[in-house]
Order: C-alpha cells, then structure tokens, then sequence
C-alpha cells in the first residue's frame, strides 16, 4: 500500500515537473515562433502575451517624462510667487498680523493677493513682500474687495512674471494642476499637486488641504496660470479664474490713466 502511495506520489511530481519545463519551453520558444506566422499573428491575446512586458515600461516612462514635466514647470514659475504677510511695528518688534503668497503681474513691481490678508480698520498694518530672499515694503495700489482681490506695489524692476490661461483653453475635467505658494516657515515655495474636478466654472481637488496657502496660484500642466485660491472663513476654497483676475487688472490700469 504504501509503495502504491510512493508511486503514485512520484507520478505526479514527474508531470508537475514536465509541466512547469514544458510552460517555460512554450514561453520562450514555442510562443514566439507561433506568434511569427499567419493566422496567429492576427490573435491579440498571443500579441499581448508576446508585448506585455513592452507596454509596462511604456507605463512607466510616462509616469517619469509627466514627474519631469512638472518639476520643469515648478522650476520655471515659481520665481514669480512670493511670500506676503502684514506687520505692526510696536515696541521696536515686528508683530506679524497675517501670512500668504501672491503672484507678480508686472515686472515692475505689481503682485496680486487676496483681500484675506488684509482685514478692514487696522491702519497700524503695514505689507510686506518676500522678493530675493528679503522681506520688501509694499503699499495698496488698488482693493478690489468684491471680488477678494488686492494689488499691492513694491519698489522693484525687473521681476519675473509668468503667462496667464485666461481663454480656460485645454481645460479638462480630470486633468492635473499645480498649486504654488510661499512657505513662511522656511521661506520656501511649496506645491501640492491636485486636478479639476469641474469645469466650467472651475473648480479643483487638491491632494492636501491647502488651507495655509491663500493667495497661491495655480497653474496648468503647460506653465500657464489658471487664476488664484482664496481660502474662506470656514476653510474652504475659493478658486479665482485668470479671466476675472486680468479683467481687474485691466480697471487697475484704467485707473492709473
């Protein structure tokens, strides 16, 4: 009984065995000289057997050439996003009053941010810009508070400035964008990647919680500046389109004529 048990045992290992060679032999023998004649060179699970491996580094190289991409965009922008806060001077201290980012506009010193960080009636409140890795004064040049949009001036020329979406063209729902703001603690710029998750209007979806980063821009996967985030009492996010951000711009021009 036993020696039946043995034999019967050995059996099965001898055909588990020629299975597995016999897999392998198929694999990379059979299969590929099978695949190289008509009529299986026209079956397209043989030819997604024979390419599989091609199409997983294909995967994988778009997920590399799209990390580039965005690091060459954060690179090429992000020289045009700058820290703001606004201080009181007391007692030969600097108290800050509020923190954000903002965008410059114009190469001679026009950066626009959000009315968030300037509340009403505190005329002690003075504004700062981080330009060149330096705090540099700024005074109000025009308070669009309707629409929580403020555009401030710093004696400076020559600053970088970046190109606007403010046609909204290539606009897809799903498609990825890029939030740049300015981190006070370290004054750094900071991202977090998210996608439009509804158009039009547009609104976004961020990986974190961007609460910290109001007045921060966000841009398309072609560098170009979608508008800018106004963060709400309650934390939510309120997202100001190029479109409206240029038509301010264009009554701020009015009124220095």
């Amino acid at each position: 009984m036993i020696k039946k048990m043995l034999v019967l045992t050995g059996k099965v290992l001898i055909i588990f065995l020629v299975g597995i060679l016999g897999g392998i032999w198929g694999e990379h023998y059979l299969l590929p000289r099978i695949i190289s004649y008509s009529p299986f060179n026209q079956i397209k699970w043989l030819n997604d057997f024979r390419f599989g491996t091609t199409i997983i580094n294909q995967t994988k190289k778009e997920f590399v050439i799209q990390d580039q991409a965005i690091s060459e965009i954060v690179n090429n922008v992000s020289p045009s996003i700058v820290g703001i806060r606004t201080i009181i001077h007391k007692n030969n201290q600097i108290i800050i009053h509020t923190e954000g980012s903002g965008i410059i506009l114009t190469n001679d010193g026009v950066i626009l941010t959000t009315t968030n960080l300037f509340p009403p009636g505190n005329k002690q409140l003075r504004v700062e810009a981080f330009v060149d890795n330096k705090w540099i004064p700024a005074n109000i040049s025009y308070n669009a508070s309707s629409s929580n949009i403020i555009f401030i001036k710093i004696e400076k020329n020559n600053l970088p400035i970046t190109n606007w979406n403010a046609t909204a063209n290539n606009i897809i729902i799903g498609k990825k964008c890029i939030l740049i703001g300015f981190n006070h603690k370290n004054k750094k710029k900071i991202i977090d990647l998210g996608f439009i998750k509804s158009y039009p209007p547009i609104e976004l979806s961020f990986i974190a919680e961007p609460g910290f980063m109001t007045g921060g821009t966000v841009f398309d996967l072609s560098g170009k500046a979608l508008g800018i985030i106004n963060i709400q009492s309650n934390d939510s996010v309120k997202f100001i389109s190029a479109k409206k951000l240029l038509s301010l711009t264009d009554k701020y021009e009015n009124r220095k004529k």
